[in-house]
């Protein structure tokens, strides 16, 4: 019964207002434009295996996006919702609709070899990550990803 209520969190995710930027896995050629269809501004942090994108969104929603080699390997969302998980997650938000790895009644964790994420919430406190194993750089650790 707590999988279906989670399961059912992550379909009426998918639901909230269609939203457009670089999906995980994807190209990080749209981060700017999809920032000024956002209305969002974006601060950009250089390490030296990566680059991170903060977006910050009027709704109080943070989405930072990791990118390197022009590829979003990580994305990070908190904020009083969700944003549209669908779109952040691109074509592995199917990996969501699986049985958890671990699941309790506020959180979720997904963990398979190519795909990890967690997900967390309560009312207008909403945490989410999710990252490519594979495509990490090297040197990177997944806890540096927040």
């Amino acid at each position: 019964m707590r999988i279906s209520r989670i399961l059912t969190l992550f379909l009426a995710l998918a639901l909230f207002p269609a939203v457009s930027w670089a999906s995980l896995g994807g190209s990080d050629a749209t981060i700017d434009a999809d920032a000024a269809k956002l209305n969002a501004t974006i601060a950009i942090k250089q390490d030296s295996n990566y680059t991170q994108y903060n977006l910050s969104l009027p709704s109080k929603v943070q989405v930072r996006e990791y990118v390197a080699n022009k590829k979003v390997f990580a994305v990070v969302w908190e904020g009083p919702h969700n944003p549209n998980i669908h779109q952040v997650l691109g074509s592995y938000f199917s990996r969501l609709q699986g049985t958890p790895t671990f699941a309790d009644h506020a959180s979720a964790k997904f963990i398979q070899p190519d795909f990890v994420a967690s997900v967390r919430g309560s009312i207008n406190n909403h945490h989410g990550k999710a990252y490519l194993p594979e495509n990490l750089p090297f040197g990177v650790n997944s806890k540096e990803i927040q």
